[in-house]
């Protein structure tokens, strides 16, 4: 409360170090995430990288969409480029690597380096694509590129807060610094209908609510079944179907499963509908996140969202059921 209560605009969170393994998680992780989202102090986070190749940079990509995953970043996430032990590897081969698999799971991302790194070593014209973290302890920051954070101090004091703290200045406006997961859904339709993902080697995970992510990003693991339930909704009933091995499944309805469980087959695609009386006041839209392709656009009322053929799992669905005549909550092309 005392954080909040002193007026910090946003914190860039460490979540952790390293390769995808939870000893490298950072032992605050878990408690500084949800103080944020319980205070609503928007936030960011970065890890500290040790990679020197390309399938380290991976790995710790996917460290990283492991802890977030459920979560709703404001902004970016940060790749911490500074350790000793990597310089002499391809740093724009690495930073490419980590930075494509975050934004193809539909995050902003950026890289963090002090002064010294960001004009010896981090030169490579790839890293113009993201945003800059440039670390400099000075009055004025001195360096000559663009930049999104410039990180001046690492003695700040912070009510709240009994040790040092890093103090960061935002260059610009916080719409221009990240990329939000999660959808505006009206308080009249919140949580009218809940749903759930079968996930390889996880099982069922809990249930979410409307505008949240159901399934895993960036993590390899496929989409094997899913439910979907309306919930004080009257007249309005849902029905949905998979598309497993290239065939689609007779529609089910009301928490019945779609898919398959214990078979190691993926869903490759879905469709989604909504039935009854009172059905044409709403539209359902929907979208699906596969590890080759990223973020598909928004279907709605019994598109195809997915693919076929093509032997692509999808890892990860999103639903927003918003009162007719409302606009879609995202792109809507190239759904399927």
């Amino acid at each position: 409360e005392k954080v909040k209560e002193s007026g910090v605009d946003f914190v860039i969170l460490r979540c952790g170090y390293g390769m995808n393994l939870t000893d490298q998680d950072d032992k605050f992780w878990e408690r500084n995430v949800s103080e944020c989202e319980r205070l609503g102090i928007p936030y960011g986070v970065y890890i500290y990288s040790y990679a020197t190749n390309t399938e380290r940079a991976l790995s710790e990509a996917q460290h990283v969409l492991r802890l977030i995953n459920g979560h709703n970043l404001s902004y970016p996430i940060y790749f911490d480029m500074e350790d000793k032990s990597t310089l002499g590897s391809d740093l724009g081969e690495i930073a490419q690597t980590f930075c494509s698999t975050i934004e193809k799971a539909g995050y902003a991302v950026g890289v963090y380096a002090n002064l010294d790194w960001w004009n010896n070593y981090l030169t490579d014209v790839r890293f113009s694509q993201w945003h800059r973290w440039v670390a400099q302890y000075n009055s004025t920051c001195q360096y000559s590129g663009e930049y999104a954070i410039w990180q001046y101090t690492a003695s700040g004091r912070v009510s709240g807060i009994s040790s040092d703290v890093d103090m960061n200045y935002l260059i610009g406006y916080p719409e221009n610094h990240g990329v939000s997961m999660s959808v505006s859904i009206p308080e009249e339709v919140k949580d009218v209908v809940l749903y759930s993902a079968h996930i390889q080697d996880s099982g069922w995970l809990d249930r979410v609510s409307n505008g949240k992510v159901a399934g895993t990003v960036g993590l390899n693991k496929q989409l094997e079944a899913f439910e979907i339930s309306i919930q004080n909704l009257e007249g309005v009933n849902i029905k949905y179907s998979a598309c497993i091995d290239g065939n689609w499944q007779d529609y089910v309805t009301n928490s019945e499963v779609a898919g398959t469980t214990g078979k190691n087959k993926a869903t490759e695609a879905i469709r989604i509908k909504l039935e009854g009386e009172n059905a044409e006041n709403y539209n359902i839209y929907y979208r699906v996140y596969i590890n080759d392709l990223g973020w598909l656009g928004w279907a709605f009322n019994d598109e195809m969202a997915g693919t076929s053929g093509y032997g692509y799992p999808i890892e990860a669905y999103q639903i927003a059921l918003l009162p007719a005549g409302s606009e879609a909550p995202g792109n809507t092309e190239n759904a399927y």
